[in-house]
């Protein structure tokens, strides 16, 4: 079962998506929820939203479960939820992934693109579809154990640490699926207190 952070974001898109590769997707808003399930996607949005809207004990819990193993993947604001460092030394919101990222870093609401993806060898799919970058965060530092997975005009936009994931873009506004069709695998191998 992968979960779906539904405090805020595109909670119902990755729910589809999820489903659309075979996955069984749950909503989930509690603890008790988090617990119930073998991987967690945290949608985009906005990040300063998912510390008032996920509160206290669900994050401590998530940070928990993502450092105990739990499979992760991160959309744009998720991805900033997973980051070890945010720009201008703001407290890491959940952490499990060693990148600084910059809150905003390809600009405004205005300033929103669709380009191009080119991801890594051994991530199946169409070699270069587009991202949707929305308020995208930008990825200025990747440390050690932190591979690419996807770079766009030359900058870093998707990273994995083990069984986290996290994008700069929003795979699940494209028809692109890979990246929920791997959640779902981490899912469906997941053993508590394991590492990949």
């Amino acid at each position: 079962m992968v979960g779906v952070l539904a405090v805020h974001g595109a909670v119902s898109e990755h729910v589809d998506a999820v489903r659309a590769v075979g996955g069984d997707p749950r909503r989930v808003g509690s603890v008790v929820e988090l617990d119930a399930v073998q991987a967690v996607v945290i949608p985009g949005g906005e990040s300063t939203t998912i510390r008032l809207a996920a509160g206290e004990d669900l994050l401590a819990a998530l940070a928990r479960r993502v450092r105990d193993g739990l499979p992760a993947l991160g959309t744009c604001a998720g991805l900033i939820a997973l980051a070890d460092h945010i720009a201008g030394g703001e407290e890491p919101i959940v952490g499990g992934l060693d990148v600084t990222v910059e809150r905003n870093g390809y600009g405004r609401q205005v300033a929103s693109f669709e380009a191009p993806l080119e991801y890594a060898p051994g991530w199946d799919g169409d070699p270069e579809p587009d991202g949707v970058f929305i308020r995208a965060p930008r990825i200025t530092h990747v440390g050690d154990g932190v591979d690419v997975v996807a770079r766009c005009r030359g900058d870093i936009v998707a990273v994995r640490r083990g069984d986290i994931v996290g994008t700069a873009y929003h795979p699940e506004l494209t028809g692109d699926r890979r990246l929920h069709a791997w959640i779902v695998g981490r899912a469906r191998a997941y053993h508590p207190g394991t590492h990949a």
